[in-house]
């Protein structure tokens, strides 16, 4: 091999390893806790109310065995911008969404670095939540419920 093609693919080796550093760092920035207010306690909601329900059943001392109804997207994460705030190591900045839709409700991961948890099985991209579906975020459960 010439000289200029040994210097081209050098060229190309540093710049995919640039590449996959700059990649890496991207993703643990995006999951560092974020500045900003501190957490609140949720707005207190008639428990009567019908309509669908995120309920917290374990790991999250501060919400556990309370509800949080869904009327409309909800965002779950460590981040100050949502609406459910997980502080659980991990979970990611802006971990999952929840999004009503008639008989059910739709539960997407937004790429987190440790995935969502629909019973054992790791959520890909998204799927509909029925009736008393339980989902994990770390060591955080929560449950659908529907209230008539």
């Amino acid at each position: 091999m010439s000289e200029i093609t040994l210097f081209y693919l050098k060229f190309l080796l540093l710049a995919g390893v640039y590449t996959l550093l700059g990649l890496l760092i991207r993703a643990l920035v995006r999951d560092l806790p974020m500045p900003g207010k501190p957490a609140s306690e949720p707005i207190p909601q008639a428990q009567d109310a019908p309509g669908w329900w995120l309920a917290v059943l374990q790991g999250q001392e501060r919400l556990e065995g309370r509800s949080l109804r869904l009327q409309e997207e909800l965002l779950l994460g460590r981040a100050p911008e949502c609406q459910v705030q997980v502080n659980d190591p991990f979970a990611s900045a802006r971990h999952a969404r929840l999004v009503p839709r008639g008989e059910g409700v739709w539960l997407e991961d937004l790429g987190s670095t440790n995935g969502t948890y629909l019973g054992a099985e790791v959520v890909k991209g998204g799927v509909m939540l029925p009736e008393g579906g339980r989902f994990s975020i770390g060591d955080v459960t929560f449950e659908l419920v529907k209230r008539a």
